[in-house]
């Protein structure tokens, strides 16, 4: 899951609202300032109109961060004994097996280097969807492929314990993007089981789960049987998604900043 910020600052989302209610507050005094009908119509309507206009605004705000948290990687699809697509900004190309005459992991094994017969080549990252999918199909007539490498890439793997996949590498969660603890963390999150609660929630909600919280299975890694929940459905409707949001784009900015 990635994370795209919205185009303006949660400070000005606050002056905003303040802005909206004071001149919801201010028109309603004004009602009982006015005798005319015609002047007491003009308010009513400007009042409802601040009012749609509050109420829309926030409704933007927080499909924008529901959509902006969507995966928009490229993505890998239909992967099949002969071949597979690949959608690359939102145009498929459709790969067959026959058509690469070597398929290798790049140095830092985070990329998968296909070389076409032509010896043209191209590099899919491990951040586009369905790839630890496609590296455990790779068909054994690319001898010069490391199998074993990625063997034990999954043999390391651990339990997440946001999501319940086998997908955390030590610094993230292949998965669902959770990133590992660190005491740094201490700043936004009084200590790491509340990091993992809100790291859940931030999720759950995100996937607009039901009252069972059933996570739906990820293709590209094992869940784990034993794995339950840190919080409740009805923690999950109460959560405040966009001041969490806010929190997370703060997070980012201080390791940045390193």
């Amino acid at each position: 899951m990635q994370i795209k910020f919205v185009p303006y600052s949660q400070n000005f989302i606050k002056l905003f609202r303040y802005a909206l209610l004071g001149l919801i507050f201010g028109s309603s005094i004004s009602i009982f300032r006015f005798q005319s009908e015609v002047d007491f119509a003009i308010v009513v309507f400007l009042i409802i109109l601040l009012v749609i206009s509050f109420i829309t605004f926030y409704i933007f705000n927080y499909h924008y961060i529901l959509i902006s948290n969507k995966h928009y990687n490229n993505s890998i699809e239909n992967i099949t004994e002969n071949g597979f697509e690949f959608i690359n900004e939102g145009k498929k190309q459709v790969f067959l097996w026959s058509d690469f005459q070597s398929i290798n992991l790049n140095d830092t094994q985070n990329g998968l280097i296909l070389t076409f017969k032509d010896n043209k080549r191209v590099l899919i990252s491990n951040k586009t969807d369905n790839w630890f999918l496609l590296v455990k199909n790779i068909p054994a007539v690319f001898q010069e492929f490391d199998f074993e490498a990625i063997k034990i890439m999954f043999e390391n793997l651990k339990s997440c314990k946001v999501c319940g996949f086998k997908a955390d590498n030590g610094t993230e969660c292949l998965s669902c993007g959770t990133k590992a603890w660190t005491n740094e963390l201490n700043k936004f999150y009084p200590n790491k089981l509340e990091f993992l609660k809100k790291e859940q929630l931030f999720l759950f909600s995100n996937l607009n789960l039901d009252k069972n919280l059933n996570i739906p299975d990820n293709p590209n890694f094992e869940k784990d049987p034993n794995w339950v929940p840190l919080v409740e459905f009805k923690e999950v409707k109460k959560f405040d998604l966009t001041n969490y949001y806010f929190l997370k784009k703060k997070i980012v900015k201080s390791e940045n900043e390193k």
